[in-house]
């Protein structure tokens, strides 16, 4: 019964199908149809009255035309602008930036100059006499650059006519700077050096053609008498007087030396008996000179009175 039923169903719409196809050819009978020529099959078929642009041409030409390359232009330009965050500036931004740079320029050519001008007063305050300090004592020690030649003249050192001169001036009876310089000057051999002495005191002179090596002796002269000066007594040692120092001592004595300033002259006389009866039978020489003591001979003899007189000024406060 089943496959009855399917069979007629199909037939049914296989019948229904046909009917309409028979209408369908029906209808195309009836209506008039315009003649149709068919092209051969090897063209294909294109619509009548479109253009087809060549694209390539196009693009070419437009790119040779002058409007479209100053377009480009202003468009790359535009573009490096975007791509470095920079906007297009204005041509009166542009000459204001200009009168700012050469402002900026002309500012740094004053302060350069102006430095320069610093630099050469500086120079000039170096060339000026310096003092480089002054004791309790009442030594100076002055330098000098840069003199008028007839103050340079003037300031001969052992007759040289020299660069720089260094100045140290000791009120009498001082002679301890002497040995401080002496022993400075050991290793200074280009350095001229004189003494002048007189009833106020002692003046060395010191030349050279160097101001900043000069200059360093004087100062480091200076550091070293103002830590001798900070004690009650100062001590000046000298196991062989140079010649410089020779000019200062008493003639006709050799040997070591050693010199005691800062005391009393009861002071100096009491450090002297000390020193006899410790070294009885020891060949001294002696001076006393106001505030100071002043003794030679051998170098061990010398090296134990001070050791001696050491703890009697220590004692003594």
């Amino acid at each position: 019964m089943a496959e009855l039923f399917m069979k007629q169903m199909v037939e049914e719409i296989l019948a229904r199908d046909q009917e309409k196809d028979d209408e369908r050819k029906k209808q195309a009978t009836n209506s008039p149809q315009a003649p149709i020529h068919s092209p051969p099959s090897s063209t294909p078929l294109v619509p009548t009255g479109i253009r087809r642009p060549n694209y390539q041409r196009e693009q070419q030409q437009k790119r040779l035309s002058p409007l479209y390359q100053k377009s480009s232009l202003k468009d790359e330009a535009s573009h490096k602008n975007e791509g470095g965050n920079k906007e297009k500036k204005h041509p009166d931004w542009e000459i204001g930036e200009k009168e700012a740079n050469s402002h900026r320029e002309s500012v740094s050519m004053q302060r350069l100059s102006l430095s320069q001008a610093h630099g050469l007063s500086t120079a000039r305050r170096r060339q000026r006499p310096e003092r480089i300090g002054r004791l309790r004592n009442g030594v100076e020690i002055w330098f000098f650059a840069g003199l008028h030649p007839r103050v340079a003249q003037a300031l001969q050192v052992s007759g040289t006519t020299c660069t720089a001169v260094g100045i140290i001036t000791c009120p009498a009876p001082l002679k301890g700077p002497v040995f401080s310089a002496a022993m400075l000057l050991e290793d200074q051999p280009e350095i001229e050096r004189e003494i002048l002495t007189g009833a106020e005191g002692i003046q060395l002179r010191l030349g050279g053609d160097d101001p900043d090596h000069l200059r360093t002796l004087l100062r480091e002269l200076f550091m070293r008498l103002n830590r001798a000066g900070l004690k009650r007594v100062s001590i000046h040692f000298s196991k062989q007087p140079t010649s410089l120092l020779e000019k200062v001592l008493p003639a006709g004595e050799q040997g070591a030396a050693v010199l005691f300033e800062g005391m009393s002259e009861g002071e100096c006389w009491a450090m002297l008996q000390r020193g006899w009866e410790t070294i009885p039978d020891s060949d001294l020489h002696f001076r006393v000179d106001q505030s100071a003591l002043l003794l030679r001979g051998d170098l061990g003899v010398i090296e134990s009175v001070i050791k001696v007189i050491q703890r009697e000024i220590d004692s003594l406060g």
